[in-house]
């Protein structure tokens, strides 16, 4: 065997050495024959390449963030006629007589009175966070959270970022009761 092919042969063997050592320890290395991996296992790859197959890093990781809210917001108050009652009572008294009370019902005008109407929306906001190994590895919560914070940034800073659907349902408490319509 020439000195070119045993070095060659050396080389192999030395870049095969952690991945040779993972299957001697028994430790579990992630399935990454489709390059697929979970926001953990992406931290750990960052942590330990060669766990993952890898001598390097990764690089240029983008975390998409997609946030769905459902919820109600105030709409045009509706209007709710309720009766009135009035009633008057009269008692007649003197130095030398007392009357019993008598009371009678007066005619009113019907009472217009608002009552709140909200309508269900859907406010959707999605960013593409680029981020590092550096920063994924100093963060300690899950990818949930990790998204939540991003999102929450992207909202307070941008607005015009949230994108709001309106349902067609509506929420009205006139009436005395609760209904669901759509508009």
């Amino acid at each position: 065997m020439n000195t070119f092919t045993a070095s060659l042969i050396s080389i192999c063997m030395i870049s095969q050495a952690p991945i040779m050592a993972l299957a001697d320890s028994g430790d579990q290395s992630p399935d990454v024959s489709n390059q697929s991996l979970s926001f953990e296992n992406l931290r750990a790859a960052c942590l330990n390449p060669a766990r993952f197959h890898n001598q390097i890093a990764p690089k240029n990781i983008q975390v998409s963030c997609k946030d769905r809210q459902i919820k109600f917001v105030p709409d045009v108050d509706g209007a709710l006629n309720m009766d009135s009652q009035r009633d008057v009572r009269i008692s007649v008294m003197s130095d030398k007589y007392t009357a019993s009370e008598v009371s009678g019902p007066v005619a009113m005008a019907m009472q217009t009175v608002a009552c709140p109407q909200y309508k269900q929306i859907v406010e959707t906001v999605e960013v593409i966070h680029a981020t590092s190994c550096d920063e994924l590895t100093a963060f300690s919560g899950s990818s949930v959270d990790f998204c939540v914070g991003t999102i929450n940034t992207l909202r307070a800073a941008n607005p015009s970022a949230v994108t709001i659907t309106n349902t067609g349902t509506v929420l009205s408490l006139c009436a005395g009761n609760t209904t669901h319509q759509n508009r």
